[in-house]
């Protein structure tokens, strides 16, 4: 069993460009390394029987990946809600749906246009009353 104690080792042992590679694949397939304490300080250190088993497990990995029913690609309709026809046709565009208009032959509210000649005319006032109000009350009738 030989050890291989540096990352420039690791590399040169794998045929990889560069000792980066050697930790990428420990990050992103799990390539067997553990750390081991020296005189200098921390290193990483894999094994020839670490590897074989490595080279194994992605062997048995792409064979299972071979043997599954490739994925069929299925489009799926737009979601749209129950209600979708009947709420389009009273859409106002900003966020809301005004209620159907249930009769009525003048505009609707917003649709109403005011001409600067004709201001609106203020509600009429019934009788005031005889307290001084303005507003007609039930108290002095």
């Amino acid at each position: 069993m030989a050890q291989y104690r540096t990352l420039k080792e690791i590399a040169r042992r794998m045929q990889w460009k560069s000792p980066s590679t050697v930790l990428r694949r420990h990050k992103l397939d799990d390539f067997p390394l553990y750390l081991d304490w020296t005189a200098r300080g921390l290193i990483w250190v894999t094994s020839d029987d670490l590897i074989s088993l490595w080279e194994q497990k992605k062997v048995q990995m792409s064979q299972g990946a071979r043997l599954k029913r490739p994925w069929k690609w299925r489009h799926k309709p737009a979601y749209r809600p129950y209600n979708w026809r009947l709420r389009g046709k009273n859409r106002t565009y900003n966020g809301t749906v005004r209620p159907p208009i249930v009769g009525g032959s003048g505009p609707a509210p917003h649709e109403r246009v005011f001409s600067p000649s004709q201001p609106p005319a203020a509600p009429a006032l019934k009788k005031p009353c005889t307290c001084g109000t303005p507003v007609e009350c039930s108290a002095h009738d």
